[in-house]
């Protein structure tokens, strides 16, 4: 239940919407997000641990003291928030009334009636179901019986709730039959699991009561989509089991020279498919620079054998194929999503003609002896079974066309046509759902499938994984601290990756995709505009077939939060509106945005463009790449492997050894600069940087530190950091150090870049391999992002001793994803400022708690912290003071901006240039300008009416436009020379309605809100506090407790990024409700008020 001041701070935002004068869209939408909000803050203190959202509102159903008139109405409220056909003023009305009842009544008070409230209108506007006529439903799991015998016949019997109408529970007989054994979904179950169960049949009377048939099937988690590689990876020749997935995915191995060969195979039937004239030799080589680093390890003779064995062994039969399928359609690797089944999946081949649509699954393997009755391999065979399932979820059960394997290494029958029966799709279901199932239990902290693989290994597992089960049963020991550990950060990062595909475990003040990539389903247009996470719409202007790219124009003005480089979902309008299931799926990336215009880049160039050009309008939303998630869980194996002094080090149980072998001195550096610097360099085993904004983390100690450290023993340094945008600026400061020579580097991944010195560029006019690895033997200084190492770490092993990383933005990773990088180097040189941003967590905060004896011995009590801030406090505890330290000197901030901020750090910041303390107006305005006594104050306070919505101000937007127009229109500044900072998207949309078209060409003024604008600055920054009510002031906060003092991380970071003034436009009444802004306001002192005009 809600307490009171929880309880009064709801009903003072629902106040403040329900007295909003903007249109009745965003009401709504606002109106749902915080009932999604106040649902999650009843139940978030109860005693019992929720699946999903729907679990939550169906025990706030059942533990209120609530008729059963009032449930009804609630549900049917509910339902009316995800259906805008039925949203009206008088809809909303109503469902601000009810909130209200709802709010007081789970803060323990006895709600008084509103005048005109109407106790059913809800439920009204919705009819009960017809269950006699439903054969398919998505239901909410509540409870089941033991198994029952009934003359043989075994069974038992499921009670769930119906999603569509979460007040009506229904009965489902599950049974055991001769032909299949639906029984065993028994065993997965989980209180409040979703499951989607499809051709059950009604018994009995009461019409919500089924029993399931030959034909029923049965998904658990249906939204939370499974790839069907990794599901048809878990067959082999002795039968299926799932666990095979979970080693796949927690240990990785490095792959050879095999799995190579096979990559090159599938570029060569992409590229034969697009242009069969298309010269092989110059396939065969851009397919080598496509996998450099592994075709750099393996060398030229390893090469050259791959190259013989495709020329002779799989090419032939390749060509044949494109041959043979040349007057068909082809689309190259199309990717299908389904619902129905939870799957998801990348076809090698589509080929369409004449409304049949037939699946080719390129292996480029050994292949089974057909006449011995085999047509395909087991996990072969279910995984194209899997790609007709999907095809037949988004086409339709009438699909026509076969499902093929072609073993291009086959020089005998190569195509193999199978057959996908009901019962392979139920053999299917069934490893999918335990997948799945052991995923949520894993989230739990339930490691049972980690401690039956340690124990009773895998039954069938080739031949080739032997070595790998064996490594992990000898590394996973329960009970050992780092066993422990280990389990802790898996589970955080498994549960990151649920909320990123399904949200089912978001923190409670998560509003944004709450669906999380399920959302591309589940959520409307209208949630989705209001998340600006979609741009429809769109027109076809030009394709450029050759290099994959559509050109894309807006025909409507859609504010949007995308940017160049995003990866993007693009699909097309269909007859009934946008609906991604309906068609397959383009993947790509945006390679350019403009205001009216952006281009997709297409991670599979086509042969055919006919399927763009016969559809006129096309969305964009954003996509995930999940291997990204994995990639960082298989790494965390490392802890595990790790020495026992690495993991002591690691959990800061023993003191970190200092050696200091020279003096370090450098002219033009600082006595802090220096003393930081040298103690790093003493370090053996890790070193902890503080760099409070401005202060040269990386332009000064960074350079510093690298070029010093190859000086002195010329060991490989890795160089990692968490943004490409940090990265960019590393490599920038090792290009063009402010003092002495360039630090030669290389730098992995990042196509979206220009840099010379990626990897990918400095081999591009050589195609030896050997020459490739020259490359990478000839440097010393490897930089790249973290996800980066963790999916290219074991191959980059190969080349380098893992000697020594330096991390950047250390306090913006958590611990669960650092943690996996250090073990594996001997040093490691942690950059970092806790005082800022923190890493972005979505999942509820009481799952971040860690409740060990031990762990919280060691100080490891919450995975909200990250391992940069526990290292540094638990140095500073222990007193190993060489371990840590401050930079003081800052280069950014004028020294008036900088007192605003400097109270917050053990050091003192110290401005380094003469320039930071001028008292020079900031830029010239005429005589009698209205602005013209802003010039001449480096911090400055623009008072605002309070008006708007909960989180758009236009008042203060037409504000923060009329400054930047006036300081552009007088030549006072230039636009790359003005941020704009905001919390909330919705006020970027705002400013940009007021900001003329010219000022956002381009991306020279920048407005956006404060978590991407972390390590930027501008000359001036002007920053839109929004919030028109003192109730709302948590919703711009991000408050943290420190050695120091209380910290507003989200307030120093936008102060933090102005170099010679800080323009701050808001209500002072509002944002004096917190402590931090009132300091700040009493430091500014005088307010200003201006009026707002062109």
């Amino acid at each position: 239940m809600l307490n009171p001041v929880k309880a009064e701070q709801y009903l003072s935002e629902l106040e403040l919407i329900r007295g909003s004068r903007i249109a009745l869209p965003p009401r709504i939408m606002a109106l749902g997000k915080l009932f999604d909000r106040v649902v999650k803050a009843i139940t978030t203190d109860e005693m019992v641990a929720f699946r999903n959202f729907y679990a939550r509102f169906r025990y706030l159903l059942a533990t209120l003291p609530l008729r059963d008139v009032e449930r009804r109405n609630l549900e049917n409220f509910r339902r009316l928030l995800k259906d805008r056909e039925k949203t009206n003023e008088k809809a909303f009305e109503q469902g601000g009334m009810l909130m209200k009842q709802l709010l007081v009544l789970s803060s323990g008070e006895q709600p008084e009636k509103e005048a005109g409230y109407q106790e059913g209108y809800f439920t009204r506007l919705y009819p009960k179901r017809n269950y006699t006529k439903l054969t398919d439903l998505k239901l909410l799991c509540s409870s089941w019986t033991e198994l029952q015998n009934d003359n043989g016949k075994i069974y038992f019997i499921l009670s769930a709730y119906d999603l569509e109408d979460l007040g009506e529970l229904v009965k489902i007989v599950v049974r055991r039959d001769e032909y299949y054994n639906y029984t065993q979904i028994r065993a997965w179950l989980k209180e409040n699991a979703i499951l989607y169960v499809q051709n059950i049949r009604p018994i009995g009377e009461e019409g919500n009561e089924y029993e399931t048939t030959f034909d029923t099937l049965i998904t658990l988690e249906p939204d939370y989509l499974v790839d069907a590689t990794e599901v048809g990876e878990c067959y082999t020749n002795y039968g299926a089991y799932s666990d095979l997935f979970f080693l796949n995915r927690l240990v990785s191995d490095l792959p050879g020279a095999a799995a190579l060969k096979g990559s090159i195979v599938g570029y060569y039937l992409d590229e034969l498919v697009r242009d069969p004239q298309r010269d092989k030799e110059e396939i065969y080589l851009n397919a080598q620079r496509l996998y450099a680093m592994k075709a750099a390890q393996l060398g030229k003779r390893e090469m050259q054998e791959v190259r013989k064995s495709i020329y002779t062994e799989h090419l032939p039969n390749i060509m044949k194929l494109v041959g043979r399928e040349a007057t068909k359609e082809l689309w190259i690797e199309p990717t299908y999503f389904s619902t129905e089944y939870g799957l998801q999946g990348r076809l090698d081949l589509l080929c369409k003609k004449d409304g049949v649509q037939d699946i080719i699954e390129l292996k480029s393997g050994s292949s089974p002896n057909p006449n011995a009755g085999r047509m395909a391999f087991p996990n072969h065979k279910m995984q194209v079974v899997c790609y007709d399932m999907m095809l037949e979820s988004t086409y339709g059960k009438d699909r026509k066309g076969f499902n093929a394997v072609f073993y291009s290494k086959c020089q005998i029958s190569p195509y193999r046509h199978l057959v996908s029966e009901h019962r392979e799709k139920m053999q299917i279901l069934e490893q999918r759902n335990e997948i799945v199932a052991q995923i949520y239990r894993l989230a739990t902290k339930d490691f049972s499938v980690l401690e039956r693989i340690k124990v009773q290994g895998i039954q069938g597992l080739p031949v080739f994984k032997d070595q790998v089960l064996t490594l992990f049963q000898k590394a996973y020991e329960p009970g050992r601290i780092a066993t422990e550990y280990y389990q802790e950060m898996v589970s955080f990062l498994i549960r990151e990756n649920i909320n990123t595909k399904v949200g089912n475990l978001l923190k409670e003040d998560e509003e944004d995709q709450p669906n999380g990539f399920a959302g591309l389903w589940l959520d409307n247009l209208e949630v989705k505009l209001d998340d600006f996470r979609i741009i429809y719409d769109l027109e076809t202007v030009e394709i450029r077939e050759g290099q994959g790219y559509v050109h894309l124009n807006f025909t409507r003005k859609i504010d949007h939060a995308f940017r160049k480089g995003d990866l993007v979902i693009l699909y097309p309008k269909s007859d009934d509106g946008y609906h991604v299931l309906h068609h397959h799926i383009l993947k790509g990336s945006l390679d350019e945005v403009h205001p009216d215009r952006l281009v997709v880049c297409l991670n599979n160039k086509q042969t055919d463009y006919k399927f763009i050009r016969d559809h006129k309008t096309w969305a964009v939303e954003p996509d995930i790449f999940e291997k990204n998630y994995w990639s960082g869980i298989s790494c965390l194996f490392n802890v595990l492997t790790a020495s026992a002094r690495k993991k002591k080090i690691l959990f800061g149980h023993e003191q970190p050894v200092f050696l200091r072998e020279q003096l370090y001195t450098s002219v033009g550096l600082t006595e802090t600069q220096r003393d930081v610097l040298q103690q790093a360099l003493d370090a053996r085993d890790y070193y902890l940087l503080q760099g409070p904004p401005g202060t040269g983390k990386t332009s000064t100690f960074l350079v510093n530190y690298v070029r010093e450290g190859l000086r002195r023993a010329g060991k490989p340094i890795v160089v990692l950091a968490f943004t490409n945008k940090a990265v960019d600026k590393i490599c920038e400061a090792f290009r063009k150090p402010r003092e002495g020579a360039s630090i030669p580097y290389l730098r992995l991944g990042s196509r979206h870049v220009q840099d010379n010195n990626l990897f990918t560029e400095q081999i591009k006019d050589d195609d030896n391999p050997d020459s490739w690895r020259k490359i990478i033997d000839g440097h010393k200084v490897f930089v790249s992002t973290v996800t980066t190492f963790h999916n290219n770490w074991q191959l980059l092993r190969q080349f380098i001793p893992f000697n020594e990383v330096v991390v950047d933005e250390a306090s913006q990773l958590t611990e669960a994803v650092l943690s996996s990088v250090l073990t594996l180097f001997d040093k490691f040189v942690l950059i970092g400022d806790h005082k800022q941003l923190p890493a972005v967590i979505t999942q509820d905060d009481h799952l971040c708690r860690i409740n060990s004896t031990y762990l919280n011995q060691l100080g490891i009590y919450d995975l909200r912290v990250s391992l940069f801030e526990r290292l540094m406090d638990n140095a500073r505890r222990k007193g190993w003071t060489e371990a840590y330290g401050q930079l003081r000197d800052h280069y950014r901030m004028h020294e008036d901006i900088a007192a605003l901020i400097t109270k917050h750090y053990r050091v003192e910041l110290k401005a380094g240039l003469s320039s930071q303390s001028s008292r020079a107006p900031v830029y010239s305005l005429p005589e009698g300008h209205f602005l013209r006594s802003l010039a001449d104050q480096r911090v400055a306070f623009v008072e605002t009416p309070a008006e708007g919505g909960p989180k758009r101000n236009d008042k203060e937007a037409l504000m923060a436009a009329t400054i930047v127009h006036e300081l552009v229109a007088t030549g006072a500044v230039r636009p790359a020379d003005i941020g704009i900072i905001t919390p909330f998207r919705a006020q970027i949309a705002a400013i940009k309605e007021h900001l003329r078209p010219e000022l956002l060409r381009g991306e020279e003024l920048i407005i956006d809100t404060v978590e991407r604008y972390q390590g930027d600055e501008r000359k001036v920054i002007i920053f839109s506090t929004t919030i028109q009510d003192a109730r709302q002031i948590r919703t711009i906060q991000s408050v943290a407790e420190d050695e120091v003092s209380l910290v507003d991380r989200k307030l120093l970071v936008c102060v933090s990024r102005a170099v010679e003034q800080l323009i701050i436009i808001g209500n002072s009444r509002a944002l004096s409700a917190s402590e931090s802004y009132r300091e700040l306001l009493a430091a500014i002192g005088a307010k200003l008020s201006y009026s707002a005009k062109y």
